[in-house]
């Protein structure tokens, strides 16, 4: 028995307690207003050129689009901030071993915090000093730097925090680390055409079409990720 963790069930019975919340939410779209009307084909008026749909189409279509896609796909398309919840830091028992917290989204580009509850029931809040990111494994990693192990917790829920930013580079971003894939894009606009042309449910098509579904799936697909999109 392990004499450093003898508990080895419990804390893998913690672990998988789990929670994913956003705490800062976009403040941008990857789509633009007038890339959404082009899309969309609408006839525009005025000076300068705006359609009456823009409002819902910037606040409500647009964004409903991106965030089915997200959920889809299990990654951020835009940067916002996220807290993962975790019952217990995951523990290895292999010597020379390190056991990372897995993001369950990405791509992560920087974690901002660690705080957990101690065996005296106290808030800590780890050093950035005393773990390590690996934003290039995806969608990410986050371990205790080398030859160090996790903290013990406390049995509560939600005993360790992590806070983290996770999402594509805006279009306004500079330079473009982390660009926005463009079979993403094409699946967004996909879905924004579908929510816009079909503003009711109806019993015959509570979801999108099977035809629409596979193909925003399609787009993506890990592979379609990984072997790019023409």
């Amino acid at each position: 028995m392990n004499t450093r963790y003898p508990f080895g069930a419990w804390y893998s019975d913690s672990l998988a307690r789990q929670s994913l919340r956003v705490v800062a939410y976009a403040t941008e779209e990857q789509i633009s207003l007038e890339q959404a009307q082009q899309h969309l084909r609408l006839d525009l008026y005025g000076s300068p050129p705006s359609h009456p749909d823009d409002a819902l189409i910037q606040g409500v279509y647009l964004p409903a689009a991106r965030a089915y896609c997200e959920v889809i796909s299990g990654r951020a398309f835009v940067p916002q901030t996220y807290e993962l919840g975790l019952g217990a830091f995951p523990r290895c028992f292999v010597a020379y071993s390190r056991s990372g917290i897995a993001f369950p989204i990405g791509p992560v580009t920087s974690v901002l915090s660690i705080a957990y509850v101690d065996m005296a029931g106290v808030e800590q809040t780890m050093a950035g000093s005393d773990y390590t990111v690996d934003v290039y494994t995806e969608p990410g990693y986050c371990y205790p730097i080398a030859n160090a192990y996790w903290p013990d917790t406390l049995d509560v829920p939600n005993a360790v925090r992590v806070r983290f930013q996770a999402g594509y580079d805006l279009p306004s971003a500079s330079p473009q680390d982390n660009p926005f894939p463009p079979q993403y894009r094409a699946a967004v606009l996909l879905m924004l055409a579908h929510y816009y042309e079909n503003r009711s449910q109806v019993e015959t098509m509570p979801n999108p079409p099977k035809e629409l579904e596979l193909g925003v799936k399609s787009l993506l697909s890990p592979d379609a990720l990984r072997k790019g999109f023409a």
